[in-house]
């Protein structure tokens, strides 16, 4: 690991007045209170707790790929939609849709919406919390009820 780790540090960008050659010489990080920001990683714990269940709703439901994008699954549209309450919620969800999107990471990903709407017809449902569903569409119907 200590050559990917050099070969990362090299290419982040730096402070102009940054001379360091190496990660191996380079001063340990310290601590400082004022990026300390407790809400922020509340937050952020919500939307990584969303995406694990979206990603573990996709396994349970076998739509999985393999290195070359290759998809296993019978659905031609993979929906996910995060069914939220409250103002607060919807906003930060909103906010990170892109996110949260590179971060289920199926590549065939139709759309990752957010809805505060009660749950649809043809949608598995797997809870992150009393605030918080993951609904993936399993089952397309028509108007009639006729299941495609």
């Amino acid at each position: 690991m200590p050559f990917v780790t050099e070969e990362l540090w090299q290419r982040l960008p730096r402070r102009p007045d940054d001379k360091t050659p190496s990660i191996m010489l380079a001063a340990y990080p310290v601590y400082e209170k004022e990026y300390d920001d407790p809400l922020a990683a509340a937050e952020y714990e919500q939307i990584i707790a969303a995406v694990k269940t979206a990603r573990s709703l996709l396994d349970a439901y076998g739509i999985k790929q393999d290195a070359r994008g290759t998809r296993f699954s019978d659905l031609e549209l993979i929906v996910v939609k995060i069914q939220v309450e409250g103002k607060e919620l919807t906003a930060l969800f909103n906010e990170q849709l892109i996110a949260i999107n590179q971060l289920i990471g199926a590549k065939k990903l139709e759309s990752v919406s957010v809805t505060n709407d009660d749950t649809e017809p043809g949608y598995a449902v797997a809870p992150v919390n009393k605030e918080i569903n993951v609904l993936l569409l399993v089952q397309v119907t028509t108007p009639g009820d006729s299941q495609i």
